[in-house]
């Protein structure tokens, strides 16, 4: 909670118009909780996004404003070309 409360101020001192969306650090599911999106929330922030491999829809974010799904840098090359070519979408779905 401190951390984000010092990390809260000092964005909003330092910078004219932070942004009100708030981004995991790392973002994976093992690095926040139910409970950390909760204290994201209470500071102001009107959703939050993570690393979670997941395509995402207009329906999934209005679910949970404070777990939307985003694809993180693939760590190699092939995967890096799916994800570019929309294959990983399209393969998502199948899978």
């Amino acid at each position: 909670r401190s951390e984000l409360v010092h990390a809260k101020s000092r964005l909003d001192a330092e910078i004219k118009s932070p942004s009100k969306i708030f981004c995991y650090p790392s973002g994976t599911a093992q690095d926040y909780s139910p409970e950390h999106a909760e204290l994201v929330k209470k500071l102001g922030y009107v959703a939050a996004v993570s690393a979670n491999p997941s395509n995402t829809t207009n329906k999934l974010i209005k679910q949970d404003l404070y777990n939307i799904h985003r694809h993180g840098f693939p760590l190699s090359f092939a995967r890096f070309v799916r994800y570019i070519s929309w294959f990983e979408a399209i393969r998502s779905r199948f899978g």
